[in-house]
């Protein structure tokens, strides 16, 4: 499936209720943009798969304290960084066997 931006944005709305928190900009954009960009290469992606990722990136960040806002609540990108660190083994398909 080829997600569109708006499509994108609906499912980071859908993890912010989810868990109570609100993405910076920047933090949208850094979830947003690797998928775009494994479209743009011709990657095929996963809503399924998307969606998975999202939520684990978005419940890791909020299960720590932001380094930049000070709170569980209000998630920078910085925060998504570090959840990516520290998940990135449980986020498909990243650590899945290569593609032939």
């Amino acid at each position: 499936m080829q997600f569109q931006v708006f499509e994108l944005e609906q499912v980071l709305d859908d993890a912010e209720a989810a868990y109570k928190v609100s993405l910076s900009t920047a933090a949208r954009s850094a979830l947003i943009g690797p998928v775009l960009e494994a479209q743009a290469f011709g990657s095929a992606v996963s809503n399924v798969e998307v969606e998975a990722s999202i939520a684990t990136i978005v419940a890791e960040a909020a299960s720590q304290i932001d380094p930049l806002t000070r709170n569980r609540t209000q998630i920078s990108s910085v925060a998504i960084a570090a959840a990516i660190h520290r998940k990135f083994c449980s986020i498909p398909p990243f650590c899945s066997p290569p593609i032939p």
